[in-house]
């Protein structure tokens, strides 16, 4: 009667559970529905020459004492120029370069039908595009009525896009703890950023975010950012979600502006920075890392010290293995470490080594394999991951076994 109705329902919840249960993902966390894209993100207008306005401007640490300013413009009447100082008048002025670059478009099926926000351009756009070149023999063959995913065609100038001038100030012999003013150049804006405190002064705040996106979610998260008042925010992969079609870089610079001009971004590249035509390109063009302050070769991993805290970032889409240069790299930079100085040691990279569900599980074990001795012997602090788009903690782990 009641008891066994009582146990047949025990045994339904149980069986219930296990399917989710294994020695590997023992979470039930199920990722909420995709939330849509911001539609428009307007460009800036506060300049003497409308239409002509420096945009996107986001600010990273360097070395020691320094800061990058990087921002766009549409011309080179724009000059790598920036005003800066303590005082508001901003009596000194540093001079950077300057850049831009073209890439062929990717087109995905991301872009009309997408898992996650709007479309990108809708079917009818992507399609005018690809047969802009209807003198093309190959395209007279093509089935008209379907896009085709995929690298665009070089001999068609719809599918070839080009960056604005995008440009890179360092600022120099800046104090730590103090606060500076600055103005990029051609631009009516005045910025203000405060310098991460001295290594001795335990009182830190790291704004912590990944996967960021252009959603409405993604707006929250910086308003949420904004509010905590970070000194450095540390972004663990997966920025614009681009892929493949770079004018989603320039929307997402200036999604983001409202709080990287104003507190230091740091990053590490995600899968969406490399795949689907990526290939760094536009990721090592807009945000520079301090990786030459750091001894390294690759804009994608490197280190910096940001008050009591060594961070390291590497690199979960380049070579990990004994002998590569991220490993030597690596081993180097541990060697410079002083527990004194910087008794915080905290490693940043986009692919979990250890996370509790289905989402990306294992795709990071080559990595841990490569690297996690290393890391353990040197007794890191804190591990910051991205890419599972699930927030999560764990125990001290190493090797599949919590640590104590």
């Amino acid at each position: 009667g009641m008891l066994s109705l009582l146990i047949c329902q025990w045994l339904w919840w149980i069986l219930f559970l296990l399917q989710f249960a294994s020695p590997q993902h023992t979470s039930m966390y199920v990722r909420p529905q995709p939330n849509s894209n911001l539609r428009h993100i307007g460009e800036n207008l506060e300049c003497n020459t409308l239409g002509q306005c420096p945009d996107q401007v986001h600010i990273s640490l360097a070395g020691p004492g320094e800061m990058v300013v990087v921002f766009t413009s549409k011309t080179t009447s724009i000059q790598s120029r920036v005003r800066y100082g303590q005082d508001p008048s901003m009596p000194l002025e540093a001079k950077g370069d300057r850049v831009s670059y073209s890439q062929l478009l990717f087109y995905s099926p991301q872009l009309d039908h997408p898992s996650m926000g709007l479309p990108t351009e809708t079917t009818q756009q992507l399609l005018t595009r690809q047969h802009a070149r209807p003198d093309l023999p190959e395209l007279k063959k093509r089935n008209m009525s379907h896009v085709h995913h995929g690298l665009g065609d070089t001999r068609k100038p719809s599918d070839i896009y080009t960056s604005p001038v995008i440009h890179r100030v360092k600022l120099t012999r800046l104090k730590e703890g103090a606060m500076y003013h600055y103005c990029v150049d051609g631009d009516n804006r005045v910025f203000t950023f405060r310098m991460p405190p001295t290594p001795y002064n335990m009182k830190l705040t790291l704004g912590l975010t990944a996967d960021l996106g252009q959603t409405s979610v993604s707006n929250h998260s910086i308003s949420a950012l904004l509010e905590m008042d970070p000194d450095v925010v540390l972004i663990a992969g997966d920025l614009s979600y681009s892929d493949g079609w770079p004018t989603r870089w320039d929307s997402f610079g200036r999604l983001v502006q409202r709080l990287a001009a104003r507190h230091p971004i740091l990053t590490c590249g995600g899968n969406h920075e490399i795949a689907l035509g990526e290939s760094w390109l536009s990721y090592n063009a807009r945000w520079p890392m301090p990786s030459l302050a750091s001894g390294s070769t690759d804009n994608t991993y490197w280190s910096a010290n940001v008050g009591p805290v060594h961070l390291i970032t590497l690199n979960s889409y380049t070579a990990t293995v004994e002998g590569s240069l991220q490993h030597d790299w690596l081993l180097q930079d541990l060697q410079t470490i002083q527990r004194h100085i910087t008794p915080w040691l905290v490693v940043m990279y986009h692919a979990p080594w250890y996370n509790s569900n289905n989402g990306h599980f294992q795709e990071a074990a080559p990595m841990r394999a490569d690297m996690e001795a290393l890391l353990f012997m040197a007794g890191v602090d804190v591990v910051i991951a991205g890419h599972v788009h699930s927030y999560e903690r764990t125990f001290q782990v190493f090797r599949d076994q919590v640590d104590p």
